[in-house]
C-alpha cells in the first residue's frame, strides 16, 4: 500500500522541477544583465505597431472586397493576420483561402490568388497576386491540406504552431514550429521549423541555429513569456519560499521591430504586486535574444487609463502600449481607438510619471504635445513651399508650440526651437519648410 502510494507520488512529480527538471525549466531562455533604454534605438513610427489586428482585418477585408465578384464569391479571408518584418517594415499578412469543399473542388487546380499585406505603421494595404496560386492551405482538402501534407512529410516531428510568412523578396511560405520536450520534463521549447511552399508543397526542415534570417516567428510570445517566468521562478533554486527575486511578465505584450527582426515588448512585475512594474523586456521572436531593463515605473494599465483620461470626453480606448525611447526617456506609446475600432488619436505617457501625457491626431502632434520638442519620428520627409493663411501659438508644458494653417487648409505644428522667425511670421508669408508627417522640422 505504502509502495503503491509512493509510486503515484513519484509519477505526479515526473515532469516537474521537483524531480530532475529544474534546469530544463530555468535555462530555456538567457536573460542578460539589466541594461538601459538606450539599447533601443530612438523612437520611429516604423518601429512600433500603430495599427492593431482588428484595424488590419478591416483594411484587408476592404481590399479583398474590391477584387471583384468572381474572386470574392470563390474565396475567403481567414482569421490569419500573422505579424512579420519585411525589409525593416512591420506587416500583418493574411493568405486568401478556399471557401468550402465545393468551391475548392472547382478552384483547386488554380489555387488561391495570393495574399494581402498591411503595413502596421501607416495602414498601407496591398494585394500580392501569386500567378501560380496558393495550393496548400489550412482549409484545403485531402493531400492539399497543409497540416496533413506536413505531417505526412515529417511523421516523427512534434508539430506546433503554423505561421504564414514571406521572405525579403515577398515569396510566400508556411512556417511550422517543431517542438521538443526535455527527457523527464514537461518544459517545451522549439527544436526547429519546417518551411513549406504553399505553391508546390516542397518542404525543408531547419534546426534552431540554421533557420533562414527572414523567418520571424520561430518562437511565440506566449512561449517566451512562459520561459521567462520559469527562469525567474527557479533561478534562485527550487525552494525559494521567500520568493526572492521572483518576477513575471505582465499579462499582455506588444509587437515592435528592431534591426529587421520581430520583437515583443512586455512589462515585468513583482510576484503578488500589480501596482507598478519593476522593469520591462524586449524579446526577439527569431532567436530569443533578450533586452532586460530594470526600472521601476507605471504598469501598462495605469498608462492606458492615463491616456484615456486625457481624451475622456471622446470615449476612446487605449491599446496595449509599447515602451519607446524618446531622447533617452522611457515613454509608453499607444493608439487610441473609437467605438468602431478605428485609430483616432495617439498617446505618449511617461513611464516614471504617468500623469505626463501627450495626445494628438497624428503621432507627430502627440509627440510634440508630450515633449514640446520637434523630434523626427519617421525617415519620410518632404521639402515644400507653403503660404501661410493663419498662425497661432500655445504653451505646452513650458514649450511654445506654433500651429500654422496654409491657404490649402493644411495644418502644421512646430516648436519655437527650430527658428527665431516664428513669432514674426504673418499671413500670406511664403515659407520653404521641411516637413515630416504634419510637423515642420526646419524653416529655411
Amino acid at each position: 500500500m505504502i509502495f503503491g502510494g509512493l509510486i503515484i507520488f513519484i509519477s505526479l512529480l515526473i515532469g516537474t522541477p521537483y524531480l530532475g527538471g529544474l534546469n530544463s525549466y530555468r535555462n530555456r531562455i538567457v536573460v542578460p544583465e539589466a541594461g538601459t533604454i538606450s539599447e533601443m534605438s530612438e523612437f520611429s513610427d516604423k518601429q512600433v505597431q500603430v495599427i492593431d489586428k482588428e484595424v488590419s482585418k478591416s483594411l484587408a477585408d476592404r481590399v479583398f472586397g474590391e477584387m471583384g465578384a468572381q474572386i470574392v464569391s470563390q474565396y475567403q479571408m481567414p482569421d490569419i493576420y500573422n505579424q512579420c518584418v519585411v525589409n525593416n517594415v512591420m506587416y500583418r499578412l493574411t493568405p486568401v483561402e478556399f471557401s468550402g469543399f465545393i468551391k475548392w473542388m472547382s478552384t483547386r487546380s488554380n489555387g488561391t490568388p495570393g495574399f494581402i499585406s498591411v503595413d502596421v505603421s501607416d495602414g498601407t494595404t496591398v494585394f500580392h497576386k501569386v500567378d501560380e496560386g496558393l495550393t496548400f492551405t489550412n482549409n484545403a482538402y485531402f493531400l492539399a491540406n497543409l497540416n496533413l501534407h506536413v505531417r505526412l512529410q515529417y511523421p516523427a516531428k512534434i508539430l506546433g504552431e503554423v505561421k504564414f510568412e514571406v521572405d525579403d523578396s515577398w515569396n510566400p511560405y508556411w512556417v511550422t514550429k517543431c517542438l521538443k520536450y526535455s527527457f523527464i520534463s514537461k518544459a517545451v521549447d522549439v527544436e526547429g521549423v519546417i518551411i513549406t511552399s504553399p505553391i508546390d508543397g516542397k518542404s525543408n526542415y531547419y534546426p534552431v541555429g540554421e533557420i533562414p534570417s527572414w523567418v520571424d516567428n520561430v518562437y511565440g510570445p506566449s512561449m517566451v513569456c512562459e520561459q521567462y517566468n520559469s527562469y525567474s521562478q527557479y533561478r534562485y533554486g527550487l525552494f525559494n519560499f521567500a520568493q526572492k527575486g521572483i518576477t513575471s511578465t505582465t499579462d499582455d505584450y506588444a509587437y515592435l521591430q528592431k534591426d529587421g527582426h520581430l520583437w515583443i515588448y512586455t512589462g515585468v512585475t513583482s510576484v503578488g504586486s500589480d501596482e507598478s512594474n519593476v522593469g520591462y523586456m524586449y524579446i526577439d521572436l527569431q532567436n530569443k535574444d533578450v533586452i532586460y531593463i530594470e526600472s521601476a515605473g507605471a504598469e501598462e494599465y495605469s498608462a492606458r487609463a492615463s491616456a484615456e483620461g486625457a481624451v475622456q470626453e471622446k470615449g476612446y480606448q487605449a491599446l496595449f502600449p509599447t515602451m519607446v525611447n524618446i531622447q533617452g526617456e522611457e515613454v509608453y506609446f499607444m493608439g487610441l481607438k473609437d467605438n468602431a475600432g478605428l485609430i483616432k488619436e495617439y498617446a505618449f505617457v511617461s513611464y516614471k510619471n504617468y500623469q505626463k501625457v501627450g495626445t494628438g491626431k497624428s503621432i507627430q502632434e502627440a509627440l510634440i504635445n508630450f515633449s514640446g520638442k520637434n523630434i523626427v519620428t519617421s525617415q519620410a520627409t518632404d521639402i515644400k513651399e507653403i503660404t501661410v493663411n493663419d498662425i497661432e501659438s500655445a504653451v505646452v508644458d513650458g514649450y511654445t508650440i506654433y500651429y500654422i494653417q496654409t491657404i490649402e487648409n493644411e495644418i502644421y505644428t512646430c516648436s519655437i526651437e527650430i527658428s527665431d522667425r516664428l513669432p514674426f511670421i504673418k499671413p500670406l508669408d511664403v515659407l520653404k519648410v521641411t516637413v515630416s508627417d504634419n510637423m515642420i522640422i526646419s524653416i529655411e
